[in-house]
């Protein structure tokens, strides 16, 4: 019905069929490729869709046609620049981060302890995505101080699963022993913001230097990553101490078991369960019927970025942690990039204090 308002039509709309008149402004095209709405973005029917109607209503002279694409070349490049920029922050944290004492003696979990709060830390965050955004439209509206709803879904989401990693944590070291606070001393605090604010320095140099010489940014898909405008800036020095509370409480779950840890596994376990939430969103779609749960279209593209983000996060918060002993570097890192990406790339539904 909303389809045939819009058309100004009673009878049912017909996809590739013109409707209204180009010259009167009120011209409507249904096109309906078989993609995903995500799937849009990558489909080389709809860009060659979109791209005849612009022909068309804007009189462009020629009409693109499939084998004339070649813009994927394009996403492919910024793919591989995405990539990059995650190498390089690697590589900074190597040379900037510096090595200090690591002998540390903490608690080693029992078996069973160690796999529930193994599953735990794979299920709480995922079971708590789309209730916390949802609660966050009504709990943490989008005001002149935080003026991004979906960011506020994310950092009302992020609170969530930040306590329940400490009360975890807390929970485990009551049976296990040991002072998990030993990983937070205040007194390594600013040494490691020195070396943290020079590493996503350099990073922004790089990403603001791509823009300003060759016009692009970092991305693929969903995900991408460019320097903030001044209003940005000013908008994400609101919602950065609020992530960074977020990502202290990460930190002190991830590794306040064992001094040492493997990055890839980290990785992993902060970002597998997304994986699975997604497979299980998109299998019933894929064999013909819905998403799993079909009210949630817009967060569930929203976690797409959650598989790359986090499993990024988990590999930058551990080999700086691998590095220092302490959880300082790599919280403050992963807080300016991570708040960095979401404020920069994010549509911002009140006009801001400071704008």
């Amino acid at each position: 019905a909303k389809l045939k308002t819009l058309f100004d039509t009673d009878e049912t709309v017909i996809s590739g069929q013109l409707y209204g008149d180009v010259k009167s402004g009120n011209a409507r095209m249904l096109r309906m490729p078989a993609v995903t709405h995500p799937g849009d973005h990558l489909s080389v029917d709809t860009v060659a869709a979109t791209v005849a109607w612009f022909s068309k209503t804007l009189q462009s002279p020629t009409l693109l046609q499939d084998r004339d694409q070649i813009w994927f070349w394009k996403e492919l490049a910024t793919l591989l620049a995405l990539l990059g920029f995650a190498g390089t922050a690697l590589l900074l944290i190597n040379r900037f981060i510096t090595v200090t004492d690591l002998e540390q003696h903490q608690p080693q979990l029992s078996p069973g302890l160690k796999l529930g709060s193994l599953v735990i830390s794979v299920l709480a965050p995922v079971l708590l995505f789309f209730p916390l955004q949802d609660a966050a439209n009504l709990v943490l509206p989008a005001t002149a101080l935080l003026p991004q709803q979906i960011t506020n879904g994310v950092l009302l989401w992020a609170w969530g699963s930040g306590l329940v990693s400490l009360i975890l944590l807390l929970f485990c070291r009551y049976f296990a022993g040991g002072n998990f606070f030993q990983l937070a001393k205040l007194a390594l605090l600013i040494p490691a913001l020195k070396s943290a604010l020079i590493v996503t320095g350099i990073l922004y140099a790089v990403s603001a230097s791509a823009q300003f010489l060759f016009s692009v940014d970092f991305r693929f898909w969903v995900v991408a990553l460019k320097p903030l405008s001044s209003q940005q800036f000013l908008t994400f020095l609101c919602y950065l101490p609020l992530f960074t509370a977020f990502f202290t409480a990460l930190s002190l779950g991830l590794h306040g078991f064992r001094s040492q840890h493997s990055a890839i596994q980290n990785g992993a376990l902060l970002s597998v369960g997304f994986v699975v939430l997604l497979i299980m969103q998109y299998t019933p779609l894929l064999l013909g019927g819905t998403l799993m749960l079909p009210s949630q279209p817009l967060l569930t593209i929203v976690a797409f970025q959650f598989v790359p983000i986090l499993f990024f996060v988990g590999i930058i918060s551990t080999k700086c942690f691998n590095r220092t002993g302490n959880i300082w570097a790599g919280t403050i890192i992963n807080s300016l990039l991570v708040t960095w990406y979401l404020t920069a790339g994010t549509a911002t539904q009140v006009l801001p204090l400071f704008g």
